[in-house]
């Protein structure tokens, strides 16, 4: 019998236990994509750095290349990455690395970027409770056309 052979375990990579446990939530679903696919990248080959074309970040993750950009922004702003060397003349991408040392992690920007998304959130979530109170949505005094007006009681 022919046994078809596991592809998910052991075939594996480590990835910090701070990147979940203290980070994820911090981060956007696109960014942690990113963020996990350097670890797969460096990490899962035993490497500190690796040059890494965007082209093939945005292939792994299925981001484009623009959210890519924005994402890799963001997360060596957090310094959870360290940009370390430009694209190189053989046009092998841009060298990155993971942060290694904690200390160095801006949790007070990640913190403020949440803030400011919370009370994004806020914002929208009352200027559409306003805009349903204006046209009469979900009012409860308000009669809905088959329901008995309070004469008909």
């Amino acid at each position: 019998m022919n046994e078809v052979p596991n592809k998910i375990i052991p075939n594996s990579f480590q990835t910090p236990n701070f990147f979940v446990d203290g980070c994820m939530v911090y981060l956007t679903g696109n960014e942690f994509k990113c963020l996990t696919y350097l670890a797969r990248k460096t990490f899962g080959w035993q490497k500190r750095t690796d040059r890494i074309a965007k082209s093939q970040i945005a292939t792994y993750t299925g981001l484009n290349n623009e959210t890519v950009d924005k994402c890799m922004e963001t997360l060596v702003s957090f310094s959870l990455v360290v940009r370390v060397a430009e694209n190189n003349i053989g046009n092998d991408g841009v060298e990155w690395a993971l942060q290694t040392d904690d200390s160095q992690v801006r949790f007070d920007l990640m913190q403020a970027r949440q803030a400011q998304l919370v009370q994004r959130h806020r914002l929208k979530t009352e200027k559409a409770r306003l805009k349903k109170t204006e046209r009469g949505v979900g009012l409860s005094n308000n009669p809905t056309p088959n329901s008995p007006s309070v004469e008909q009681k």
